[in-house]
């Protein structure tokens, strides 16, 4: 009986209420938008890619090209080149 009085009285304590509630606000995108962010990586990447970007005429680019280069453009139109991805 005392044991089991015991073991009661040890969950009953155990079982105590004290969560915070964390807020976290941040800003991500969807990996449907992803044409891989600048995100953590090196300058030199970076320079590469925007030097293959500014080089993208959209009146006479192939279909791919296009389709990267509008991303492109959605991306830095919100702010979104240099934030994580989900």
């Amino acid at each position: 009986m005392n044991r089991l009085l015991l073991f009661l009285l040890l969950i009953l304590s155990s079982c105590s209420y004290n969560s915070k509630i964390i807020e976290i606000k941040g800003d991500l995108y969807f990996g449907f938008l992803r044409i891989g962010n600048y995100y953590n990586q090196p300058d030199s990447l970076i320079d590469k890619y925007e030097n293959f970007i500014h080089s993208i005429n959209p009146d006479s680019a192939k279909k791919d090209e296009l389709k990267l280069y509008h991303q492109y453009k959605t991306l830095q139109k919100h702010d979104l080149l240099y934030q994580p991805f989900v």
